[in-house]
């Protein structure tokens, strides 16, 4: 094909005929641009069909951490939190209402049911991978930010309640509790230490 071009090349320079070889250059110099063209679409066909695939395998990556996040800690935690409240609602108004119609072992029965916070872990990895390659890989705007939003603000939120709670726990409740009542017959001094 190189040969038979540069035949017509000498042939039309041999000949004198300016025009035509203008002609046949322009002609050669089109064939070459449409063909970087063509490179370029196929190679952009390629980019484009890497970035699904990286899209379809990090939205499952996701969908399994959040799988996990609900079957391992945030109905297990809802869970333990339900007990916890119905405990620690029990015991504040026994015990604020009247604290001598309640037994210690009550107290301490109750006491137990809440001691320990629910310690939520949240699966991140899949959102932080692809936070890293860029969250608009995500093709679809509404599952971009309905992502965005869960890991960004709804998570940190579970995260700051579930801290204000075990805060509130500490300073204004198991103080009260340990004036009035011996909960170190039960519990050591190192299990108290959440």
């Amino acid at each position: 094909m190189i040969r038979l071009f540069r035949k017509i090349r000498q042939n039309l320079l041999s000949e004198k005929n300016y025009s035509l070889y203008l002609l046949y250059a322009i002609g050669e110099i089109t064939l070459v641009v449409v063909g970087i063209l063509i490179a370029f679409q196929i190679d952009n066909w390629n980019q484009n069909k890497i970035n699904v695939q990286k899209e379809i395998t990090n939205l499952k990556e996701i969908k399994k951490n959040l799988n996990g996040d609900m079957e391992f800690q945030l109905i297990p935690g809802s869970e333990y939190y339900a007990l916890s409240t119905e405990a620690y609602d029990l015991l504040r108004s026994n015990f604020y209402e009247s604290p001598q119609m309640i037994s210690e072992d009550s107290i301490r029965a109750l006491f137990l049911q809440m001691v320990l916070p629910w310690r939520l872990i949240i699966n991140t990895v899949a959102f932080d991978n692809l936070n890293s390659m860029g969250i608009d890989l995500i093709s679809n705007d509404s599952l971009r930010a309905n992502i965005s939003t869960l890991y960004g603000y709804e998570y940190k939120n579970l995260l700051n309640y579930q801290t204000i709670t075990i805060t509130e726990f500490r300073e204004d409740f198991v103080p009260l509790l340990s004036d009035h009542v011996n909960i170190h017959k039960v519990l050591s001094a190192s299990e108290l230490n959440y």
